[in-house]
């Protein structure tokens, strides 16, 4: 989905001032775009949220057992204006990845596209595995996390892939 766009079935949420990337929805699905202009390596958001030891399908690995996640019994409105980050979707050639809680931006990102990232590159283990919608030619079918990868598809991410999900694949590889 890395290529989708606002269009006139879409409509975008508030956000809070100065946000580079709002929610949009189309139909029931809520899906992070660009608010403006983003160019290569700028930061697109740095996440912020409430620290679990369990993964939930909404949240984000940020270390070998530590995840962040939209503080729970918020209105839907809030958590799409305040945590945006909440909404990006995966695509098996995204156009943002993370380093460590910030999200740059690997090309330019116009108006209205969908800001995405690969969950393999922050996820160990997915907490809930899905089939991949990206439609992209290399697309992995279903993601489940890093783990789930094959050499040839982890080498194809190298260099994405943060440092808590390399040291989960050597605790296991180690043991």
């Amino acid at each position: 989905m890395s290529d989708t766009t606002m269009d006139g079935e879409a409509q975008a949420l508030g956000c809070d001032q100065g946000s580079r990337i709002g929610v949009a929805v189309r139909g029931t699905h809520r899906y992070a775009v660009a608010l403006r202009a983003i160019g290569v390596a700028e930061c697109i958001v740095e996440v912020a949220g409430e620290l679990r030891d369990q993964p939930s399908q909404t949240s984000l690995q940020i270390d070998e057992r530590v995840h962040l996640d939209v503080p729970e019994h918020l209105d839907p409105e809030v958590v799409a204006r305040r945590f945006p980050w909440r909404f990006l979707d995966h695509s098996c050639r995204p156009n943002a990845a993370f380093r460590g809680r910030r999200l740059i931006a690997l090309e330019d990102i116009a108006p209205g596209r969908a800001v995405t990232f690969h969950y393999a590159t922050t996820e160990y283990d997915l907490a809930v595995p899905f089939a991949c919608e990206c439609g992209e030619e290399d697309c992995l079918g279903v993601i489940r996390g890093y783990r789930a990868l094959s050499g040839p598809q982890r080498e194809r991410l190298s260099g994405a892939v943060l440092p808590h999900v390399l040291r989960c694949a050597g605790r296991e590889v180690g043991s």
